[in-house]
């Protein structure tokens, strides 16, 4: 999605970090989540995404990794946003 700092490489690796945890238990998860972001219904490229995710432990506990960051669809040095 985006070549900057920080990208979706940078959240996925903090999800890869705690999957791989030596805390994540075999009845514990990560809830993932990407929504695309559109400007409106004649979009055909997002203009960026939208990432969360948690861990939800077997015993009914939670811990947010991040929520609701926006990453936005850009070149690395240009900074032209994609999107239409």
């Amino acid at each position: 999605m985006n070549t900057g700092t920080p990208s979706m490489r940078t959240y996925e690796a903090q999800v890869k970090t705690a999957v791989t945890a030596a805390s994540m238990g075999p009845d514990d998860a990560v809830f993932y989540q990407v929504t695309p972001m559109y400007f409106d219904s004649t979009s055909t490229i997002p203009y960026g995404v939208t990432m969360s995710a948690t861990v939800e432990r077997a015993n009914g506990t939670a811990q947010p990794l991040f929520s609701n960051v926006l990453i936005a669809n850009s070149q690395a040095s240009s900074g032209f946003n994609l999107g239409n």
